[in-house]
Parts: C-alpha cells; sequence; structure tokens
C-alpha cells in the first residue's frame, strides 16, 4: 500500500474518531519529504473542536501513524 493509501485511511480513521469535530489534518515528516525509509513512521497533526491535547500512534499496513491532536486555540500558539 502506498502513503496516499495509508493517509487516506488515517484520515478516514480520524473522521471515525472526531466525526464533526474535526476540523483540520496536516500530513509530514520525513516520508512525506521522501527523505524516510520503510521504517519510518507518518506524522499527522489533527485540528479538533474540544478541548482535547493528546498523541495518538496507530498502525496501517504496517506503518505507524503519529498524530498530535490539538484544539484550535493551541494550534494558533504554536504559530504565534
Amino acid at each position: 500500500m502506498n502513503d496516499q493509501a495509508i493517509i487516506e485511511q488515517a484520515v478516514e480513521r480520524l473522521r471515525s474518531e472526531f466525526g464533526d469535530e474535526l476540523l483540520g489534518v496536516l500530513v509530514g515528516g520525513s516520508r512525506m519529504r521522501s527523505e524516510g525509509d520503510r521504517y519510518s513512521d507518518i506524522d499527522i497533526v489533527v485540528v479538533v473542536d474540544r478541548p482535547c491535547r493528546k498523541r495518538w500512534n496507530f498502525v496501517i499496513a504496517g506503518v505507524e501513524i503519529e498524530t498530535l491532536i490539538n484544539p484550535p486555540f493551541q494550534m494558533r500558539r504554536y504559530f504565534t
């Protein structure tokens, strides 16, 4: 399974988990920069409409998905 298909499945899982509270998804990391290898994870920043900050890791097709979940106010802090 290629990275795009893995990301699509990850986003579907996030939609299932957060529903309408899912505001946005940012994908990055070494695999997205074509610098990773087959052991590299996929990093996803998740913005949710709830006061929730956590790290949540899961695996799709043998690839670890590392998510960092934040509400909008926290994301704004990162960029100020």
